[in-house]
């Protein structure tokens, strides 16, 4: 399974990275995506219902980009294999490939996918958590601030005082920011998991 790990918009290698495939990319979702190192990759520049994606493969040591349109210059960096995109295909050591995606026309960001090998930059000390903690990311994350009159904290059956300390915590820590949301970091201090 991949781990995906999300950026705030600031991060200087990921600035890096998106200027040198998506130049023109002024947004400030970003997250990555880290492969095994014998993963498989599959490009499907397709499009449905306003539903698509861009890719980029960019050369990690000289952070020079390359088109996955341009397939000469794909050709020039991986050779003959290259003339048309293999369907799945090894994911290229010392490249990451950048994904531009939109869903029903709307912008959902930059992928950047990376395998294990090139991604100790991006790749976080494991985080401390307690259970109560763990339980308000969650909650935060997976559901609306209210519904239906019940708020958060109601619908996690977590006890108000129980959720107004673990806030306050998380918010020292940088998890939650200052009204309660969920920041990139406390996204990756949970990894994929959510309560439903």
């Amino acid at each position: 399974m991949n781990t995906t790990i999300h950026l705030e918009g600031n991060d200087e290698t990921a600035k890096l990275i998106v200027r040198a495939s998506f130049p023109g990319y002024s947004g400030r979702k970003f997250k990555v995506e880290i492969h095994k190192n014998d993963s498989k990759f599959e490009i499907d520049l397709g499009m449905s219902g306003g539903t698509f994606s861009r890719f980029a493969f960019v050369k990690l040591d000289t952070m020079t980009g390359v088109n996955v349109n341009n397939m000469g210059q794909l050709t020039n960096y991986f050779g003959n294999g290259f003339n048309r995109m293999p369907t799945p295909f090894q994911m290229p050591e010392g490249f990451a490939i950048v994904e531009h995606s939109h869903f029903c026309g709307s912008d959902m960001g930059i992928t950047i996918h990376l395998l294990e090998a090139n991604a100790t930059k991006f790749i976080a000390a494991p985080v401390d958590l307690t259970t109560l903690e763990i339980g308000v990311l969650k909650a935060t994350r997976s559901l609306k601030s209210s519904y239906m009159g019940r708020t958060r904290q109601q619908e996690s059956g977590i006890a108000l005082a129980d959720w107004n300390a673990a806030s306050v915590t998380l918010k020292a820590k940088g998890f939650l920011n200052k009204v309660g949301a969920i920041t990139p970091a406390g996204k990756n201090a949970i990894a994929n998991e959510r309560s439903y």
